[in-house]
């Protein structure tokens, strides 16, 4: 009997000799392996292309040392930008402006060591790649109720992002085209925050808000954080809801709360600096244009009895709204230009004794040489024109201007190439249309019918 035992114990102590022996073996030829074909690379980008905001996305098959990865790392033709880490292993490329259309670009890791231990990249690394073609984002009315739709600038690709089980209110398109955020309403009479991509998939609830009406979505800029409108409900007699507050979602921990904490800053239609820095909303309960500087809590008012439209400088150094002067009981319509860094504001159109045109929507170009401004000559008309001027000497030609339509919402291409826009024929107001305005050539045209039109880049 002992001797059996001892027999068996002796047979096990050889098996577990044998496996240990041969997971060494193998652990030395992994390694062995891995020093023979070095460090692997992979880039994340799709067919279509990316988009001309980026990201470039490289990942490596281990921890890399950042500094010798970004001496390793070029793109040509040459591009200015910067390197985000969003791991030791993962590497973006963020460039500074709009990559070209129509250009091949090349990503190159070159060969060597990317570790201090000496792992390395055993030969060249290069990836070639395109920017995309750009999407356009819109609303629709479909069996009674409004849904998200895209289609290309040919109007002969057309996809639905939702269905027609819930209704949308408004929505924010991410500037790098990835992704929408869309206000839905819900069964509890509530409206939700919504995400999905700009391929259709990843739909998900970001904010379950119940009872609370959750609107007017603001990405910012970097796409990690989206500012939004929120009216609690209380339910006190006549009144439903309390006064709209700003609030803010982390849209990659999701943590959420309202942006001010004092409860008697009231916030409507939130929007972003260019850099993401400054967060802008309107406090009606101080008539004035609220700037939050996110970084450093500081904040700048901007008083105007309008609150909206807006519209930033691509550097971020001016920012230009619409106002009033009152005297006498007569209201002076204009646009005032704010420069941030010196805290002052001039009035560019109209204001006291210059009574005549209405002003309402702006845009200010890619390139920052000019703005498109919407302008109306008779106050007892609802149309508006869209009238592109130059801001070195603030004159320029008309881009939608056609009797019986009224014109407004403008968005510029991220190369500045085109603008879409709202018109309406104010005969048939029930059936909005999407006009695009082409630089080249000065042609505009009518793109599609629907309504809040967004560039999906």
């Amino acid at each position: 009997m002992k001797r059996s035992i001892f027999s068996r114990a002796s047979s096990l102590d050889l098996t577990a000799i044998a496996l240990m022996t041969v997971l060494a073996a193998l652990t030395i030829l992994a390694i062995l392996w891995g020093e023979q074909v070095g460090i692997r690379i992979q880039t994340r980008t799709s067919r279509e292309g990316v988009s001309p905001y980026g990201p470039i996305t490289i990942a490596f098959s281990e921890p890399v040392d950042a500094s010798m990865a970004e001496s390793a790392f070029s793109v040509q033709p040459e591009t200015d930008g910067r390197i985000a880490w969003i791991d030791t292993r993962t590497l973006q490329f963020i460039p500074s402006k709009p990559l070209e259309k129509d250009v091949e670009y090349t990503i190159r890791i070159s060969a060597g060591s990317l570790t201090k231990e000496g792992h390395a990249v055993k030969k060249d690394f290069e990836k070639s790649f395109r920017v995309r073609k750009p999407l356009v984002a819109y609303l629709i009315s479909q069996n009674s109720k409004v849904i998200l739709v895209v289609s290309d600038l040919d109007g002969n690709s057309k996809r639905k992002l939702t269905n027609d089980k819930t209704s949308i209110l408004n929505f924010d398109a991410a500037r790098n085209g990835d992704f929408i955020v869309f206000s839905a309403f819900n069964q509890d009479g509530g409206i939700d925050l919504w995400r999905v991509s700009r391929e259709g998939d990843n739909l998900e609830k970001v904010i379950d808000c119940r009872f609370d009406r959750c609107s007017s979505p603001a990405i910012s800029p970097d796409g990690s954080r989206v500012a939004y409108m929120r009216e609690t409900y209380i339910n006190e007699g006549w009144l439903q809801y309390g006064n709209p507050r700003i609030w803010m979602v982390d849209l990659n921990s999701l943590q959420d709360g309202p942006v001010y904490e004092n409860p008697e800053i009231f916030g409507l239609w939130p929007t972003w600096s260019p850099d993401g820095n400054i967060l802008v909303s309107y406090d009606r309960n101080t008539t004035a244009l609220r700037l939050l500087d996110t970084s450093s809590g500081s904040q700048s008012l901007l008083t105007t009895e309008n609150g909206i439209p807006t519209s930033w400088s691509p550097d971020g150094s001016l920012f230009l709204f619409t106002d009033v002067d009152i005297q006498g009981g007569i209201y002076y319509p204009r646009v005032r230009q704010a420069e941030i860094k010196q805290n002052e504001t001039t009035t560019i159109f109209g204001g006291l004794n210059q009574q005549g045109f209405e002003y309402g929507s702006l845009a200010w170009s890619p390139d920052g040489q000019h703005v498109i401004l919407g302008l109306s000559g008779d106050k007892n008309s609802t149309a508006q024109s869209l009238w592109l001027y130059d801001i070195s000497n603030l004159s320029g030609p008309m881009i939608a201007d056609e009797a019986g339509y009224t014109y407004s919402d403008p968005y510029w291409d991220p190369w500045g190439t085109m603008v879409i826009f709202q018109q309406i024929k104010l005969a048939e107001a029930n059936n909005p249309e999407i006009g695009i305005w082409i630089v080249k050539g000065n042609s505009h045209r009518l793109f599609t019918h629907g309504i809040m039109a967004r560039w999906l880049p």
